[in-house]
């Protein structure tokens, strides 16, 4: 396979800042737009790999998002065009970068997607870095035209636009103590009601009892005989699992008490009916609800 810049170009860039400096590394600081952009390439070398087909830009929340600048730091320029918006009680001024997909320069849109800052990509860059990497020269060489094309629109760096904020530093600990009370579990937990259990088994109120979550769970007079409860902790990686089952007969409403739900910091709820299987041929032998939560099926 034949050799490209793409490895040491990604390590260069996965480190914002010289090793040992002393920050949040959820809340890093930039002092300047070549900052910014060593960020986005790190963005870059993240998302590459994972593209979908296409030629269509994707936007994604860059991680780190949010970013604490000096505008003394930055160009007039960049900072007079930065539109505020206010977030957890401070003001941020949100920011996309993303490469140009002609001059390779990496462009800089305010809120309203105007430009307000450029930088120019490095003299000896080269777009095809991802595919050199992954596939090698010799490969690509070997690939039908149009074959090679798809790859080279697919995988083009110009496709990722990165979604920063920048903040203040007076401001960070009003924005992180401000997000943190937002995200407290409570009373005030937001959930979405349906038919009240008349046509459908769902969620019908949720409430706090002695720092539990109290639920109730409604659905149709004689309907169930059984119902599962599943539960998910993270729903990025989205793994659900059977948490309690319930006898469904004889009633239409049950009330639980989740009396775990003190050890458990984010957590998602789901219900489905524990023996259901209309599969067309008489069933497969797997239960609807099972199939459709655990198994994606």
């Amino acid at each position: 396979m034949a050799s490209s810049p793409w490895r040491s170009y990604c390590l260069s860039t996965a480190v914002s800042k010289p090793p040992g400096q002393d920050e949040d590394p959820e809340y890093p600081s930039v002092e300047g737009l070549a900052d910014i952009v060593t960020l986005y390439e790190a963005e870059q070398c993240n998302w590459l790999p994972l593209f979908p087909p296409g030629t269509q830009p994707w936007l994604q929340t860059a991680n780190p998002g949010v970013l604490q600048f000096k505008p003394k730091d930055f160009p007039k320029a960049f900072t007079d065009n930065l539109i505020p918006i206010e977030e957890y009680g401070v003001y941020v001024y949100p920011i996309i970068v993303f490469e140009h997909p002609t001059t390779r320069a990496r462009v800089f849109y305010n809120s309203n997607q105007e430009e307000i800052a450029s930088v120019p990509a490095p003299p000896d860059y080269d777009p095809l870095w991802y595919l050199l990497q992954a596939y090698g020269q010799e490969y690509l060489d070997q690939l039908p035209p149009g074959k090679r094309q798809e790859l080279i629109q697919t995988f083009d760096p110009s496709r990722l636009w990165s979604l920063f904020k920048l903040i203040r530093p007076q401001d960070l600990a009003t924005y992180i103590e401000n997000k943190q009370i937002a995200n407290l579990p409570g009373p005030g937990i937001e959930m979405t009601m349906g038919e009240g259990g008349e046509s459908n088994l769902e969620f019908t109120a949720v409430n706090v009892t002695n720092g539990y979550l109290e639920f109730e769970i409604s659905y149709p007079t004689n309907s169930l005989t059984s119902i599962d409860v599943f539960l998910c902790t993270n729903l990025i990686e989205g793994y659900w699992w059977v948490y309690t089952n319930f006898n469904a007969e004889y009633t239409n409403c049950i009330v639980w008490v989740d009396d775990q739900t003190s050890n458990i910091l984010h957590r998602a709820y789901h219900c489905g009916d524990a023996v259901q299987d209309d599969d067309p041929g008489g069933g497969d032998g797997l239960v609807d609800s099972h199939e459709l939560i655990i198994w994606g099926t």
